[in-house]
């Protein structure tokens, strides 16, 4: 009876069935790259992916999300994660399943979901989150990676996300369900920082023909040489007059005598 009187309290303070909260969807996560970080992309409050409780028909659905998730009437979540991406430096992103760690007992073996990046030569392990780790005495936490996306221009990767755990020795449930991003991968932008050259653009439009620029500036010479032409004839009259002049004449026919008795 006194069992049966604390757990009905229980029940009222902190609420029956499943709750949905946010908080420790990414308790588990291990992002191992130190060059990326992640963050939350989308919470859904309330499951995206929701069915009828009699039916399990679903009601509600999000296709990223959605496509691969169990339902979440089920006691344990599927395994199922399908999708794969590659980044602007050509190398594949795929979700796998492997074992990993000493699961709680009567949970089977331990298993990882882990996000590894693969070329022809290397292969690296990025992020990894547990499938499923006690988190008290008969309680424990399931968490199961749904598919992924990348988004190359940028270098983000995205990661549908849901996860349940049990409270007070499985008399409670808490369930979470979002999509996380994940940056710092390599983007078109950092690997082509600017794009090769346009088209060439059309031939513009004809200039003026070049022999009315020529004939400008041949009027131009001309006006120039007449006004030298000018200046040269006024120095000739003046020395003309000079020249004249009866002094002037007599030193001219005097110096003229003396270069023709000059030896």
């Amino acid at each position: 009876m006194r069992e049966k009187l604390w757990c009905g309290l229980m029940l009222a303070v902190l609420g029956a069935g499943s709750a949905w909260a946010q908080e420790f969807l990414d308790d588990q996560f291990q992002l191992l790259d130190p060059a990326l970080t992640l963050n939350v992309y989308q919470e859904f409050h309330g499951s995206p992916c929701l069915e009828d409780a009699a039916t399990n028909e679903a009601v509600s659905w999000t296709s990223f999300f959605c496509s691969n998730a169990g339902s979440i009437h089920s006691a344990v979540f599927r395994h199922v994660a399908t999708g794969g991406a590659t980044d602007a430096l050509g190398r594949f992103y795929q979700i796998n399943l492997r074992p990993f760690g000493d699961p709680p007992a009567d949970f089977g073996p331990g298993l990882a979901y882990e996000i590894e990046s693969r070329t022809d030569s290397l292969t690296q392990v990025i992020f990894r989150v547990p499938w499923i780790v006690g988190t008290g005495t008969a309680d424990y936490q399931i968490t199961q990676l749904l598919g992924l996306a990348l988004d190359n221009m940028n270098g983000d990767l995205y990661l549908a996300v849901q996860s349940r755990r049990t409270l007070n020795q499985g008399l409670l449930e808490e369930r979470a369900a979002g999509i996380f991003r994940i940056r710092g991968l390599p983007s078109v932008r950092a690997v082509i920082p600017q794009g090769p050259p346009g088209p060439q653009g059309p031939p513009g439009p004809q200039g003026p023909p070049g022999r009315e620029a020529n004939e400008a500036r041949i009027i131009v010479l001309e006006q120039q040489v007449l006004a030298q032409q000018a200046e040269i004839n006024a120095l000739r009259a003046m020395l003309d007059q000079i020249a004249s002049l009866p002094t002037i004449r007599a030193l001219l026919e005097r110096l003229a005598r003396l270069e023709q008795t000059s030896p």
